[in-house]
């Protein structure tokens, strides 16, 4: 499992006030707590909605530098606009695995994410839908994902480097969001067996109480459909421990792991 850690967010006050002071410390504090708790990837979130592509830019930068400086794991960069991965992808490409965070399916903007992608050696999560809006309806996702794969293959993308977001959309607006997601899961792993399957988390239970006991349930179902990557607070070491004990159940731990999941 592929645990790519999401609390480097503007979205948190948190951190949008350390990002907007450049607040070395708080900002270096967040990164080790993501490190020390094992993820693999940070998502590095600076905002876009309303922001100048340079605001953007210097951002994310910014924050690059602090993880660089913070750890040693790999470094996802979140930002749909091509315009600013181009410019921050290269502070990144050699010094850490990278992943681009996200594309959709539309044919432009695919383009441009793949080129940027095979030109960082990086991998890429696709989300399953055009530029239009995400369907509720998991053939329309299934084959929003075989036009993502056909344009990735034709592309030379290796099938490893794409992640393919199955999209957790929130059941607080979408009750069957779940359901549309699990089939989708299940269906890319069917269909598309080296890419790699990936959802959102904290996505699904936006706007809902007890959102940490939701994050659970449907990681322990992702695990039995065959997620290969989420993006989830890796902090939440009852999560850690879920996804490890739903991996032993379905059958999918590594023999060479020993005893049961930690207490």
């Amino acid at each position: 499992m592929i645990r790519i850690a999401d609390a480097v967010s503007v979205t948190d006050n948190v951190v949008a006030r350390a990002v907007d002071s450049r607040d070395t410390i708080m900002i270096r504090s967040i990164i080790q707590e993501q490190i020390a708790a094992g993820c693999d990837y940070l998502d590095l979130h600076a905002g876009w909605d309303g922001k100048a592509v340079s605001h953007m830019v210097d951002d994310l930068v910014w924050l690059v530098y602090q993880a660089l400086e913070a750890g040693n794991v790999g470094l996802c960069l979140d930002n749909p606009n091509p315009e600013v991965i181009a410019q921050v992808a290269p502070h990144v490409a050699g010094k850490r695995k990278l992943l681009i965070n996200s594309s959709t399916a539309g044919r432009k903007h695919l383009g441009e994410m793949l080129d940027l992608a095979l030109e960082h050696d990086a991998g890429l999560i696709v989300l399953a839908s055009d530029d239009s809006h995400f369907s509720l309806d998991p053939q329309t996702r299934l084959a929003v994902c075989r036009k993502i794969y056909l344009r990735a293959m034709d592309a030379k993308l290796p099938p490893e480097r794409l992640f393919l977001d199955a999209i957790a959309m929130p059941l607080v607006s979408y009750p069957e969001s779940g359901q549309v997601m699990f089939e989708v899961l299940r269906a890319i792993k069917d269909k598309f067996p080296h890419t790699k399957a990936c959802l959102g988390l904290s996505n699904l239970s936006f706007g809902r109480r007890h959102r940490r006991a939701i994050h659970r349930a449907c990681a322990a179902l992702a695990v039995w459909y065959g997620v290969d990557a989420m993006i989830m607070d890796c902090r939440d070491k009852e999560l850690a421990r879920i996804i490890e004990a739903a991996t032993l159940v379905a059958g999918l731990a590594n023999p060479d792991d020993e005893g049961t999941p930690a207490a």
